[in-house]
């Protein structure tokens, strides 16, 4: 249908449905983003708290390994070395999955992850020499292994790890502030998005009801005189273009009823 075949309302509601529906359009995109950037989010939050458990995992299990390794060095009747062994072994094989895990999954590639594997690795090759020691049931010299060498490398292993997670909490925190900024931004947005579509529809909406009803109230009046009937007076008034109209119409039909007075008089 041609814009000038429709009538003016139909015109009317047409300009103002553009904006309106490109307003929802947008408000509908912005309310999509906010989405996407929370589930972003929570989905970066769970991969770093995993990393996090990693970490923390292969703390716990050097911990466990070095605690069976000093049992194995102080258990001089090894009465329990075999259960002991199995055990540090069980935990050297977890430890090394946590490695694993935290090499393939830590990506904030400030080579920190490098330095924490460096150390357990260096912690991890002190072990076979305590365990070479009991085998050769030189336990004096598993003792002194054990405090000079593995307990200093134990705690170069936590130390590492402590500024492990502190990069990996202060990349959440950044994370964390960014996508605050974003959402923030976002329903910012959303709410002029909201304000702008109400007052498109109130302006619309008094604006087409300005222009329907004199346009109404004329089409009425012409109808009836046409009629023949100029009884029907226009009863708007305004400055504007359609009060200039009735100013118009209101005088001519004084003048067609006072002609129309003259006829019916002769």
């Amino acid at each position: 249908m041609r814009l000038k075949d429709m009538k003016i309302n139909q015109r009317l509601i047409l300009g103002f449905a553009i904006p309106v529906v490109l307003s929802v359009i947008l408000l509908v995109i912005a309310l999509t983003t906010t989405f996407s950037i929370r589930s972003q989010y929570e989905e970066l939050l769970d991969h770093e708290v995993q990393l996090e458990l990693q970490i923390m995992n292969c703390r716990v299990q050097t911990n466990t390994a070095a605690r069976f390794a000093r049992d194995m060095a102080l258990d001089t009747e090894k009465a329990n070395y075999t259960s002991n062994q199995t055990q540090l072994n069980a935990a050297l094989d977890e430890l090394t999955e946590s490695q694993n895990y935290v090499a393939e999954h830590y990506t904030l590639g400030d080579g920190k992850e490098d330095s924490y594997l460096a150390v357990v690795t260096a912690w991890e090759n002190i072990i076979p020499q305590i365990l070479n020691a009991v085998e050769a049931n030189d336990f004096d010299q598993a003792k002194s292994i054990l405090v000079n060498e593995c307990t200093p490398a134990l705690n170069e292993v936590r130390d590492s790890a402590i500024s492990l997670n502190e990069a990996i909490d202060d990349s959440i925190t950044e994370v964390r502030t960014a996508q605050a900024q974003s959402v923030t931004r976002m329903l910012i947005l959303m709410a002029l998005l909201l304000v702008f579509l109400i007052l498109v529809i109130v302006f619309a909406t008094r604006l087409i009801h300005s222009i329907l009803v004199p346009l109404r109230e004329t089409k009425t009046v012409l109808e009836d005189m046409r009629d023949g009937d100029m009884s029907h007076q226009i009863t708007y008034e305004a400055k504007d273009e359609f009060g200039d109209m009735a100013d118009a119409l209101r005088s001519t039909q004084k003048m067609l009823g006072s002609a129309f007075d003259e006829i019916t008089r002769i």
